[in-house]
């Protein structure tokens, strides 16, 4: 019978389809958890790029308002002088040191003085 040959030649191609498509589905799968790896492995890159983005910002940030208050500094003491000392590096300067600035005579007093310098930061 010809039809009997037929479906015994096609049992073994139907076998061997059936192989190739499950290795096929396994390979899928492989792959598929792959790029979900890949995936959660870009989106953690990310947030950290986004992070250090940030803390750079706020370090820039930081390094301006160090700068602005070193200048306010300079220039409230500016007006100071140790002798004929004018400015340059601390190792220029005279051995003489400046009388220091007296106590407020009260506790309010020096709380005012207080309030007074954090009005100049």
């Amino acid at each position: 019978s010809q039809a009997g040959d037929v479906v015994y030649e096609t049992i073994p191609k139907i076998e061997k389809t059936s192989t190739l498509v499950n290795e096929i589905s396994l390979a899928s799968e492989e792959q598929s958890d792959g790029a979900g790896k890949v995936n959660t492995s870009l989106q953690e890159l990310n947030a950290l790029s986004q992070r250090s983005a940030a803390s750079s910002e706020e370090l820039a940030a930081s390094a301006e308002q160090l700068l602005n208050q070193s200048d306010r500094l300079i220039n409230s003491v500016s007006f100071y002088r140790l002798g004929n000392y004018s400015g340059g590096y601390a190792n220029s300067a005279p051995k003489t040191m400046v009388k220091p600035i007296p106590e407020p005579k009260n506790e309010v007093a020096k709380k005012e003085e207080d309030f007074d310098l954090m009005l100049d930061f």
